[in-house]
């Protein structure tokens, strides 16, 4: 991840944490795939090989939403 992503994620992290929402893995995993984009291709950012977002939770209920269209407030 590069440090221009890496400080993105944190920027918004602590805007919504600034805004009274809880600091938390939930968050910051939302952070995480808002900043990131959805997955693509059947596969998972950052789980390695073989993992699908039917098998993690955020990236199956994220992965038919595209980033345009979620919001994070």
């Amino acid at each position: 991840m590069s440090e221009r992503t890496t400080a993105t994620m944190k920027g918004n992290l602590q805007t919504l944490i600034e805004s009274g929402q809880e600091d938390n893995e939930e968050l910051k995993t939302r952070v995480y795939v808002d900043t990131m984009g959805p997955e693509s291709h059947n596969k998972v950012r950052g789980y390695g090989h073989m993992v699908t977002p039917n098998m993690v939770s955020y990236a199956s209920s994220s992965s038919s939403t595209s980033n345009s269209s979620r919001k994070l407030s």
